[in-house]
């Protein structure tokens, strides 16, 4: 090893890896990315699950990577804290490039994969409230596609509708 990589080591070892930081305190120099996308869905992630990949900072607190996460945190979370992973990096620019370029996406294969696992885990709920549960849920045969109404497991948490409200294809379905 480099009697600079050494130094280098030494100085990182010292460092806190992790430390909560005053977001104000974190200096934004310029950025190459100008589309932040979707950052209110980065913002339910993260209220959701948790900030899962600290930001990157240096010793003087000069933004490395992360700032889609520290805006969602600032902008939309409203926090005045940020967990940050304190990084010695050659340079700002190539740290940026490093974490937004180095890494690989899910492959289509891959992204169908977790969909069905996480589909498995906590059901389909595209288009249902997840805040209530409906009167009965709807279910269509794999053969004849046509719906069939199972009872909820607890009847006396859910809303009654009039049927006549219930599409006719599912009306038709309904028990006399």
């Amino acid at each position: 090893m480099s009697r600079d990589t050494l130094n280098r080591l030494k100085r990182l070892q010292s460092l806190p890896m992790l430390k909560e930081l005053k977001i104000a305190s974190i200096k934004v120099g310029t950025r190459h990315r100008k589309d932040m996308g979707d950052l209110k869905s980065l913002a339910h992630s993260i209220r959701e699950e948790g900030l899962l990949q600290p930001i990157g900072v240096t010793e003087k607190l000069e933004l490395v990577f992360g700032e889609r996460r520290l805006r969602a945190h600032k902008d939309i979370l409203k926090k005045k804290t940020i967990l940050a992973r304190i990084v010695d990096v050659t340079s700002i620019i190539q740290g940026e490039y490093t974490e937004n370029e180095v890494r690989k996406d899910f492959t289509p294969s891959e992204r169908v994969a977790i969909a069905k696992a996480i589909e498995r885990q906590i059901g389909n709920r595209r288009g249902q409230r997840t805040d209530k549960q409906p009167v009965q849920k709807l279910h269509k045969l794999a053969l004849g596609k046509r719906p069939v109404i199972r009872p909820l497991k607890n009847p006396a948490s859910a809303t009654t509708k009039p049927i006549a409200k219930l599409p006719k294809l599912f009306r038709t379905a309904l028990p006399d």
